[in-house]
């Protein structure tokens, strides 16, 4: 029996940048403000799901109309499905 090579993911290797998520956190806190890295790290966690969750949905309605490749378009909707249009804003003609 053939060994097969497996690739280790670590806990770290699936989430976004911790220092632009810190960074962002950073500007919408008044001047001045520290953040602790427990917050940083909830921060972290938290907003890659958020954005995997959208992903999910994204891809599931790709699938469902017979493409591979996920659209802006897919995106836009898939926050609309999820109740979350708010977070998108603008004029959507053009986007494929």
């Amino acid at each position: 029996m053939a060994l097969r090579a497996q690739s280790i993911i670590t806990d770290g290797q699936h989430l976004l940048p911790g220092a632009n998520v810190a960074r962002i956190m950073s500007r919408e806190l008044p001047a001045g403000s520290k953040i602790s890295r427990d917050a940083e790290a909830l921060m972290q966690e938290l907003a890659t799901e958020f954005i995997c969750f959208i992903m999910s949905e994204a891809k599931d309605m790709s699938l469902t109309d017979g493409r591979r490749s996920i659209t802006s378009m897919d995106l836009v909707n898939a926050c609309e499905e999820l109740d979350l249009g708010e977070f998108v804003g603008g004029d959507y003609e053009g986007l494929g």
